[in-house]
């Protein structure tokens, strides 16, 4: 069995079904329609504890007296705050008539032990009393099994094949294998519990001689919160990135974080979660840098589970931080964070104080209240971030480092593969042109009747003199048919032309075509057209043509031997082929096989080193297009040259 579950609505009911289910490792998912949990009825600031009776029906009020006993001893378990729950005793005022009624149906000895008659009309429990609805639903959704997400009003349940869709307002779908309704009076709304009906109750209560009291705020899972600059999603969505997940966000993010204020992750971090996204790597060329800006890695340091049940973890902090990115003054996300034991609005009147923003005099007159937390525990947290914030300096400020590093390493090592693959090419066709010229003048000569070519040779002095070299030469250069006339004999040196059309080329990635000669030195690459590739045969050796297409990582291969000295055209239809049956078929075992292998090798560096130089460019441009998010303040922006060995292109 799945141990998934999907709950609607976060009262009393919704949070303490999640809380056990959690306790017994179950995965809970907690939607609430409501900006925060405990909204409803379960939004009063207290909720009475005592058996509710009724009559002429016993077995129900055995059930709600063995409620009520169980619900007593679990609160006082709990570890709530002793000022948000009192088990002090509670009345319910009834006719005498009624409450003799009730009482002769309960139990004598559950009687005795847990309620007594009164001398006024009622009946007085003295084990029962009063719990803070909210605090209480706070304290039963800390638990990292259970996972709260806000603002998602379902609008209808569905089930295909064995699981449960939801889908919300605003067109979001949860899903999972169970599904519990803890949504009170709105029950009916679904087309699933139609048929049960619901009664809808206000929950108020009379407050004799009010006392004002204490605003607490409701923490939530701080992971779930939004902390990024405001628009910074939107941006990203604008640019193309939107699909792009919280992870990556996060990396890239983050990578604005400039030394030496630079807070790393709280984890240290991977190579692999920066790399890409700390622009092109080394380049030469300046780089526009803030001044005065949110150190993104602050934020990373108090986004996490450490701050949970902390004001940080409050949807009225987000809020605020929304105003703060905007000031981009870090000594006011300071405030917050070494000072999280006091009232938000108390927090609120300081960064009024030090910035002048009329929006933290709003935040302050709104009085929002606190999350409670002991001095000593905020003592800890802030020598923590203090403390986490130099050592994620130090991390972060080598991993780029190391990224740069790593970048003028690869930058090198594809220098030094591109010139001696350069060296090797060179090589290639000078000496495959040296031995087709020798060829052609061997065979020419043949033609004119020489054994071992003419008695004499000598350069062109005069018009009428024939060089038979140098015709030789100049057919070899321009890979043209060409006559020699000697002596009344001719010699004919034949090139014909020949194609190779592909089906779908445009379909493979990258696509190469080799023509391999008996008595070369080794490969000629064919030429590449739209369609295919195109080259001139020369009559005088026999061919093998090789062509190898990828379209990602899988290789396709196509061959003939023996093409025809009249040239022509065919067409090329590729086969899928593994590693080892492509280099089984290539490798014949001898030196222009081999070459092939090797020039595929080089290509194959060459498409990746393309790879990594676009996506660094196209992460530089990223970035730039980012500035102004990350930065609101542009009249303190400034250029600053980072000079380092530029990206091979």
């Amino acid at each position: 069995m799945q141990k998934k579950i999907l709950i609607i609505g976060a009262g009393i009911a919704g949070c303490s079904l999640a809380y056990f289910l959690a306790n017994t490792g179950w995965d809970v998912t907690l939607l609430e329609s409501q900006e925060h949990i405990a909204q409803g009825g379960s939004g009063n600031p207290a909720a009475a504890i005592y058996p509710k009776f009724t009559l002429n029906d016993k077995t129900y009020n055995d059930f709600m007296m063995k409620s009520f006993i169980f619900t007593t001893k679990w609160i006082n378990q709990l570890g709530l705050n002793k000022d948000d729950y009192s088990f002090n005793g509670a009345i319910e005022i009834l006719e005498d008539a009624y409450a003799q009624k009730f009482l002769s149906l309960i139990d004598e000895s559950m009687r005795k032990k847990y309620l007594m008659k009164k001398d006024s009309s009622g009946l007085f429990f003295h084990q029962g009393g009063w719990v803070n609805p909210i605090a209480l639903c706070r304290h039963l959704t800390n638990h990292s099994n259970i996972k709260v997400i806000a603002n998602q009003e379902i609008v209808s349940i569905e089930k295909l094949n064995d699981q449960w869709t939801l889908k919300t307002k605003h067109q979001k779908n949860f899903n999972a294998y169970h599904v519990a309704i803890c949504n009170a009076a709105n029950l009916h709304q679904f087309d699933l519990t139609q048929h049960l009906y619901t009664d809808a109750f206000r929950g108020q209560i009379n407050w004799v001689n009010p006392i004002e009291l204490e605003k607490y705020l409701v923490p939530v899972d701080i992971t779930s919160l939004n902390f990024y600059p405001p628009n910074y999603e939107n941006k990203l969505s604008e640019l193309g990135y939107g699909e792009k997940g919280k992870k990556w966000k996060d990396s890239l993010y983050f990578s604005f974080t400039e030394t030496p204020e630079v807070v790393a992750p709280e984890k240290q971090a991977s190579l692999d979660d920066l790399v890409g996204f700390l622009g092109s790597g080394p380049t030469e060329k300046k780089m526009k840098v803030q001044k005065k800006f949110i150190n993104p890695i602050k934020i990373k340091t108090i986004w996490n589970a450490k701050f949970n049940n902390t004001l940080l973890a409050t949807k009225e902090f987000e809020e605020r931080l929304k105003v703060i990115f905007s000031t981009c003054d870090n000594s006011l996300l300071e405030l917050y964070i070494n000072n999280i034991e006091k009232n938000m609005y108390e927090i609120d009147d300081m960064a009024f104080a030090k910035s002048g923003n009329a929006k933290f005099k709003e935040f302050a007159e709104r009085k929002d209240g606190k999350v409670k937390v002991n001095e000593a525990f905020a003592k800890n947290l802030s020598k923590y971030y203090e403390q986490q914030s130099k050592k994620n300096q130090e991390a972060i400020t080598a991993l780029r480092d190391k990224f740069y590093k790593k970048q003028n390493e690869l930058n090198q090592q594809f220098k030094k593969a591109q010139n001696d693959h350069a060296k090797k090419e060179v090589e290639i066709a000078s000496n495959n042109f040296a031995k087709e010229y020798e060829k052609n003048k061997t065979e020419v000569y043949k033609q004119l009747g020489f054994k071992e070519g003419p008695v004499y040779k000598a350069t062109i002095t005069s018009i009428g003199w024939n060089n038979i070299d140098k015709y030789v030469m100049d057919a070899t250069v321009s890979r043209t048919t060409t006559k020699i006339t000697f002596n009344g004999k001719t010699a004919t040196i034949t090139y014909k032309p020949f194609g190779v059309e592909v089906a779908d080329k445009a379909s493979y990635d990258r696509i190469y075509a080799y023509l391999l000669a008996d008595g070369l030195y080794s490969f000629q690459r064919m030429n590449e057209q739209e369609a295919g590739f195109t080259e001139k045969l020369n009559g005088f050796f026999t061919y093998r043509l090789v062509i190898v297409g990828y379209k990602g990582e899988q290789a396709y291969l196509f061959q003939q031997d023996a093409l025809s000295k009249d040239g022509g055209k065919i067409i090329a239809d590729m086969k899928t082929v593994n590693a080892d049956e492509l280099k089984s078929a290539l490798q014949q075992n001898n030196k222009m096989s081999n070459d092939v292998i090797e020039d595929l090798h080089f290509e194959k560096i060459k498409v990746e080193n393309e790879k990594r130089v676009k996506e660094n460019v196209k992460m530089e441009a990223l970035r730039e297009e980012l500035w102004p998010v990350i930065s609101p303040c542009g009249s303190e922006a400034a250029l600053r040259a980072v000079t380092t060995d530029s990206i091979a292109h």
